[in-house]
């Protein structure tokens, strides 16, 4: 559609009504002699509104004799038009000429690539790095992208990728990709593992389906201890490797400090700004300032990339790399020792907790102050949790089945 407007912009046009009570005889007789018509529109039982190009135009009031019609010009549009209006602005309607033609020739490319990808697992630069390498990417002739063959391309280059749906949409490519449901993790039972503790604590539980247990209920441990062992030493049957299977919860406290501040920092915006924007033309950059130096002593930037676009199909190969400066004011405003003390505990306890597993439960908490040499004050959080604290590690030995030697008779 795109093209065909372009191509009837420069053989020039015309915007009709035609008013009659045989619209539809009109429209036959137009179609029997090869005179195309676009974009009818009804506006009432007796009349429809129509384009015809220039010479269809002058065919027209023969077939409206015929059909008791009247034909009413309602604009002109198009290239001819266009240079009669302006003919005394020669520079202009060339310019216009140019306009229109760097238009065409940039439409026959690709200048934007759109990723749309909800999931987490995959990072953003690696969905984008393997359109590249599939050949979905800026300044490539659009003519001779195969969807299938990019979609195709992407899921190889991204295991992770479990749909890849790829459409070309004017100079934009759209890729659509889904993450891959992960697997359940499937434990190898030929391989032999063990159990370590993630953290010191006090054993709470520990149920062994398969393994030798070595520590029990109430038990302190260490970080990095062996809890559950995959090799087991029989009188009977000797050393078998099997892989372990356990659940392992601890009582384990965790520890966080931080100093008590007497003030809170606030940074404000305290007006002066700079702006060093520059403009990019397919791959030459067009610097929109005189000055690279920034005078603030602290700044806050703003930056973003606008491209260039005509709709939201045909994009253009001219971006604007917006970067804004505003200068930063820091102050520092009194604050009294007890809401410094419970903004310090907040911002200690969401730490921990950010670092906690979900399945974690919080059983307790304790707080103390601590002084330094130099008089600043500590605040120590402590938060005790009953958590999983099993790591399972993998040994390296086989599994074998270790049977009974039969005893080899003497001579």
């Amino acid at each position: 559609m795109f093209f065909m407007n372009i191509f009837n912009f420069f053989r020039g046009y015309v915007r009709l009504n035609i008013d009659g009570f045989f619209l539809e005889r009109f429209l036959n007789i137009a179609s029997h002699h090869n005179i195309f018509v676009w974009n009818i529109k009804r506006l009432g039982a007796q009349r429809i509104s129509i384009c015809v190009s220039n010479s269809g135009f002058q065919s027209l009031q023969e077939i409206a004799d015929k059909t008791d019609s009247t034909v009413s010009v309602i604009s002109h549009h198009g290239l001819h038009h266009l240079m009669q209006k302006y003919r005394g602005r020669t520079s202009f309607a060339i310019g216009g000429v140019l306009f229109i033609i760097a238009i065409l020739v940039t439409s026959m490319f690709i200048w934007q690539v759109k990723i749309d990808y909800d999931g987490t697992r995959i990072p953003h630069e690696t969905l984008q790095q393997a359109a590249i390498s599939s050949g979905a990417k800026v300044g490539i002739w659009r003519f001779g992208l195969q969807n299938d063959k990019i979609a195709n391309q992407i899921m190889l280059n991204v295991p992770e990728v479990a749909w890849v749906g790829v459409t070309i949409d004017g100079t934009c490519i759209n890729i659509q990709a889904r993450e891959r449901i992960p697997a359940p993790l499937i434990v190898d039972e030929k391989t032999c593992h063990s159990y370590t503790a993630s953290k010191p604590g006090v054993i709470d539980s520990i149920v062994v389906r398969q393994g030798s247990q070595l520590v029990k209920k109430g038990d302190s441990v260490s970080a990095g201890q062996l809890l559950v062992s995959g090799v087991i030493d029989s009188p009977t049957v000797g050393t078998r490797y099997v892989a372990s299977d356990a659940i392992i919860s601890a009582h384990t406290w965790n520890k966080l400090s931080a100093v008590i501040p007497d003030t809170i920092e606030d940074k404000t915006r305290a007006g002066g700004t700079k702006s060093k924007h520059t403009l990019q033309l397919f791959n030459w950059y067009i610097p929109l300032y005189i000055s690279d130096k920034v005078d603030f002593a602290e700044y806050e930037r703003d930056n973003k990339l606008i491209q260039a676009h005509i709709g939201e199909k045909l994009y253009l190969p001219f971006w604007l790399h917006y970067d804004k400066f505003y200068n930063i004011e820091t102050t520092y405003t009194p604050i009294s020792r007890d809401e410094s003390i419970l903004r310090t505990k907040q911002m200690l306890y969401n730490q921990i907790v950010s670092s906690l597993e979900p399945d974690t439960q919080i059983t307790g908490e304790t707080q103390d102050i601590t002084t330094t040499d130099s008089g600043a004050e500590i605040l120590n959080l402590t938060l005790e949790c009953t958590e999983n604290i099993g790591i399972r590690q993998r040994v390296d030995a086989p599994i074998t089945n270790t049977q009974t030697p039969t005893p080899t008779p003497t001579q």
